[in-house]
């Protein structure tokens, strides 16, 4: 039998149900790989599964951060091969399940990340955000240019979280941050494992995002987002990227409409989702179905198969 099982595809794919419909065929534990539900407290805007569903079947890396610490692949790697190895000690099964594809990659394949002290790292990244915090992404971005250009073409530039870690690469080890992102190309696999990919037409994803968005909005995401600001969700690196919020906090501040924010949320969203299918499409391994087409009875059944 594998060792893992991955369940992978964009928001709103329904890999949560999956993941529990295979738990009730087979004894597992599940690993959350969203790179927002590490982050206690922020829980309807990233659709965290709830705490009934969690005591049913225990899931791992879900509320093991707090907003203001910048949790990293790095990091995630470490502690979801933790969690692999203490769930198979129990003779379970551990389901990965999540969008965020590079957590995914760190884990199931023989990924490598810069080594360095803590506490040099932590210097040079507090540096960095100050000098984002006073000169703008704009000066970062250029900083990047001039000390990596093939990282500067192949990082999500807009991502502040994302140049500021490239940068942060190069200060510290002194080598090139694209030299390890080449490595992330390398799907050798470190366990035994079947990736499961999970799709829909584009109409039907939208459709669910939209009222994905409408039903966080009707469950307090706004007062959710009050109470992280308060907590200091602004000044938060990683946190404040997250889908949702950032659009509620341009509405409190007067920026845009309450209309308008919810439009850049589901807006912002299908983009997302957009970028995390093309992210899985170019990993051969994952074993794509449709669920407009296949059940997720079925599916659970063929991915056991799969396991065996």
């Amino acid at each position: 039998m594998s060792n893992v099982l991955v369940i992978v595809g964009p928001t709103a794919s329904s890999k949560s149900a999956l993941s529990l419909e295979i738990a009730e065929s087979i004894p597992t534990e599940i690993i959350s790989a969203d790179s927002m539900q590490v982050y206690k407290g922020m829980d309807i805007g990233t659709a965290k599964i709830n705490p009934e569903k969690q005591k049913s079947v225990k899931h791992h890396l879900i509320d093991v951060a707090s907003i203001s610490e910048p949790f990293s692949a790095a990091l995630y790697q470490k502690q979801a091969r933790e969690a692999i190895v203490e769930v198979q000690k129990k003779n379970n099964l551990p389901i990965i399940v999540g969008g965020t594809g590079l957590y995914i990659r760190a884990v199931i394949y023989k990924l490598r990340f810069p080594e360095a002290p803590e506490e040099q790292t932590k210097k040079v990244r507090k540096l960095l955000e100050a000098e984002l915090a006073e000169k703008g992404l704009a000066y970062l971005q250029e900083k990047l240019m001039e000390k990596d250009k093939e990282a500067y073409e192949n990082t999500d530039i807009d991502n502040s979280r994302r140049v500021v870690r490239a940068l942060e690469v190069i200060e510290v080890t002194g080598k090139p941050y694209s030299g390890y992102r080449r490595d992330w190309d390398n799907l050798q696999f470190e366990y035994p494992a079947v990736l499961i990919g999970l799709k829909m037409p584009r109409e039907m994803l939208y459709e669910r995002i939209n009222k994905r968005v409408d039903e966080m909005i009707a469950k307090g995401l706004l007062e959710e987002t009050a109470r992280l600001v308060e907590l200091g969700l602004k000044k938060a690196l990683v946190a404040k990227q997250a889908l949702g919020y950032k659009e509620l906090i341009e509405f409190n501040e007067g920026k845009v409409s309450f209309e308008e924010a919810i439009e850049t949320i589901k807006k912002r969203t299908r983009q997302f989702a957009k970028r995390q299918l093309t992210w899985f499409k170019k990993d051969p391994n994952i074993k794509w179905y449709d669920i407009s087409e296949t059940p997720l009875k079925t599916i659970a059944a063929e991915a056991i198969n799969l396991l065996k």
